[in-house]
């Protein structure tokens, strides 16, 4: 197969799956040596087709990851100002999260359902070295954690609360983490102001529980974050 065709297998629904397999670097390019899925012939084998500019693409594929990757370094440095930069970040509903934290030097451990998310996100971690891993996780069901300088619940809350009341401080607590960084977006899909900063930070402030306390309040574009500290563990 040709290189020109593999940009028609990085934009796939397999692709997205993670059902890739045997990634390697060769001569500054990945090369996807065999990828299976209904978009190529089963055992299909590339020539070095994905450049290490692909990685930009690559966060394309995750909504909230996409949309937070113009301003994710001033973002994470804004952070790690505030709470120093940490050893280890556990990252919850993770999506592609980790391989941004990655790229930094800082080790990452991500945690999400979807399967596709994860495969992704530990193949580029093998194959470019980086200090990141995923581990597939129903966060309603998980009852204990890892240990972690800071744990990343980036725009989770709401969603967890719509499945469960209560879900969303449940998980906040069970962290076994000093810092504890939550977002929540402050714009509709259509990107419209609608009333969900007010709305957010009303409910957040007045939920929080008992042990937690807001350290710092920081706004990027359209994203809310709390940084919480928890009373030492």
């Amino acid at each position: 197969m040709e290189a020109k065709n593999t940009v028609v297998i990085f934009g796939t629904e397999a692709f997205a799956r993670g059902e890739m397999v045997n990634l390697a670097l060769s001569t500054g390019a990945l090369v996807l040596e065999r990828t299976t899925g209904n978009y190529s012939p089963r055992g299909c084998y590339l020539t070095p087709v994905l450049p290490f500019s692909a990685f930009d693409r690559l966060m394309d594929l995750h909504a909230s990851t996409k949309e937070r990757a113009p301003h994710a370094r001033a973002l994470y440095g804004a952070l790690f100002e505030r709470v120093g930069r940490p050893g280890r970040v556990l990252d919850l509903a993770c999506g592609l999260n980790p391989l941004v934290l990655a790229v930094q030097g800082i080790e990452v451990l991500g945690v999400d359902i979807h399967g596709g998310m994860i495969e992704i996100v530990n193949q580029w971690a093998q194959a470019l070295s980086l200090p990141a891993q995923g581990i597939l996780g129903d966060l309603l069901c998980m009852k204990e954690f890892p240990r972690a300088d800071v744990v990343l619940m980036l725009k989770l809350l709401p969603v967890l609360e719509q499945q469960k009341t209560g879900a969303a401080m449940e998980l906040l607590m069970a962290q076994r983490a000093k810092w504890r960084v939550v977002s929540f977006p402050t714009r509709s899909l259509g990107g419209r102001r609608v009333g969900m900063e007010r709305h957010y930070s009303e409910w957040f402030e007045g939920h929080l529980p008992e042990g937690l306390r807001i350290y710092d309040r920081l706004q990027v574009d359209n994203e809310l974050m709390y940084i919480v500290q928890a009373d030492e563990q």
